[in-house]
């Protein structure tokens, strides 16, 4: 067993003691080797181990450049498949990086609101759509919401959406910014839509 299934093991048991994880929409999981996006909403610090532990499979996760100026976390961060990203600004490697990671036909992790997002109203950056259409890639929305804010032994919500294709975009030679953002703001606002309907539908 290598460290990634290992670890995604160790952190799901770890979930299991202190909250309910409830998980919806396994059937609208593609073909993992056909690569393609995967975007949700994010709202707490450990968002992408919750994820990334419960996911069936392998997730490379963008994850602030932060992270990775420590040692320690750096280190673990690296051997979890996931890799910096500049979020001040356009960072052109990180770009890189992700396309070729679908270009590979594996999945790619990306929280397009860019860092917690509080608010409970959508937000995201262009990136999200610029990767996906230059890799000619689809994105797969999931929601993840909480009863309780995320309180211990509180239940947490992982749906995941149907597919988003971008296959309209992917033969267009020149997108504009406004709709690479537009395209972003869709997805985020498909991501929200399935959070809130998981949310009340819980909550009856």
């Amino acid at each position: 067993m290598d460290f990634v299934h290992f670890a995604k093991i160790l952190v799901k048991f770890l979930f299991s003691i202190f909250y309910k994880i409830d998980i919806n929409g396994y059937e609208n999981i593609p073909d993992p080797s056909s690569g393609y996006v995967l975007c949700s909403n994010h709202s707490c610090w450990f968002d992408p181990l919750l994820i990334g532990s419960h996911y069936p499979d392998i997730l490379h996760f963008m994850a602030k450049k932060e992270l990775f100026e420590s040692p320690v976390l750096g280190f673990f961060a690296k051997k979890l498949k996931a890799f910096p990203v500049d979020r001040k600004g356009n960072d052109l490697k990180a770009i890189k990086t992700s396309v070729k990671i679908l270009k590979e036909g594996k999945i790619l992790g990306i929280f397009p609101e860019g860092t917690r997002n509080l608010s409970g109203k959508p937000s995201s950056k262009a990136g999200v759509a610029i990767i996906a259409i230059k890799a000619r890639k689809n994105v797969l929305p999931v929601a993840i919401s909480s009863d309780k804010q995320y309180r211990i032994f509180s239940r947490i919500n992982i749906t995941i959406g149907e597919i988003i294709n971008l296959e309209k975009y992917h033969s267009t030679k020149k997108i504009s910014k406004e709709t690479y953002q537009s395209i972003s703001d869709d997805i985020m606002k498909d991501i929200y839509e399935l959070k809130n309907s998981t949310f009340n539908s819980k909550n009856r």
